[in-house]
């Protein structure tokens, strides 16, 4: 078998985590950083996708240091997000505005009346 190995990195709601694994599947460090939520407003939840960026980075970097393994070690990557959600980019495939989590409510009272009104698919 090849030696090397994975990391996984998962982007949640409130902070970033990094693991790596051997090809045995064994765990063999974790790096993690928090990540701010915005809460602009009552109901409203969002995040700064280049801060987000920038904290990824920031965690990988750390799972090296504190692993010691050589990114060239490293035969594959696994992402997770923030599940479900809402990212606008520009037509550079820059963040045209904040993210917004899966925990927003500001359309709460819309999805309200939409269930109600029987007209769903």
């Amino acid at each position: 078998m090849k030696n090397g190995y994975i990391i996984g990195i998962d982007s949640g709601t409130s902070m970033v985590k990094a693991a790596l694994f051997d090809l045995n599947g064994n765990e063999i460090c974790v790096a993690a950083n928090a990540t701010p939520v915005e809460e602009p407003r009552f109901g409203w939840s969002e995040f700064d996708m280049d801060t987000d960026w920038a904290m990824v980075a920031k965690t990988t970097r750390d799972l090296f240091a504190k692993s010691g393994v050589d990114n060239s070690q490293i035969l594959a990557v696994g992402l997770g997000g923030k599940g479900v959600g809402l990212c606008f980019l520009d037509k550079d495939c820059k963040p045209a505005r904040k993210g917004i989590l899966w925990n927003d409510a500001r359309c709460a009272s819309m999805t309200k009346e939409w269930l109600e009104s029987g007209k769903m698919l």
